[in-house]
């Protein structure tokens, strides 16, 4: 879970994250609702090789580390603040102001 409320899946074959909303919200009826396709994304353009990671943690700072399998660099997704998520979609950011990057 990213400190933003999203879910974040680490790919181990695919060439994105998948990002998942799961901070509850209402439909017009005031009923909860979970999930529909809007509150899926697939985000990154990442490398298409199969078993690059496999697993991952999140740390104190909110950063996501994928932990490599065969791939020669360690995959690190830091979340927008959860004050800043319907921001940063909002205004279009790349990836929903996701910082996507390899170490």
């Amino acid at each position: 879970l990213g400190r933003d409320g999203f879910i974040y899946a680490l790919p181990s074959n695919a060439k994105g994250i998948l990002r998942i909303d799961t901070r509850p919200v209402s439909d017009e009826e005031g009923k909860g609702i979970f999930l529909d396709k809007s509150r899926v994304s697939c985000i990154g353009s990442l490398e298409k090789k199969t078993d690059k990671w496999q697993g991952g943690f999140a740390v104190e700072s909110g950063e996501i580390i994928a932990i490599p399998e065969n791939c020669n660099s360690v995959l690190k997704v830091l979340p927008p603040c959860v004050e800043d998520a319907d921001k940063c979609i909002a205004e279009g950011l790349v990836d929903g102001g996701v910082v996507i990057s390899t170490l």
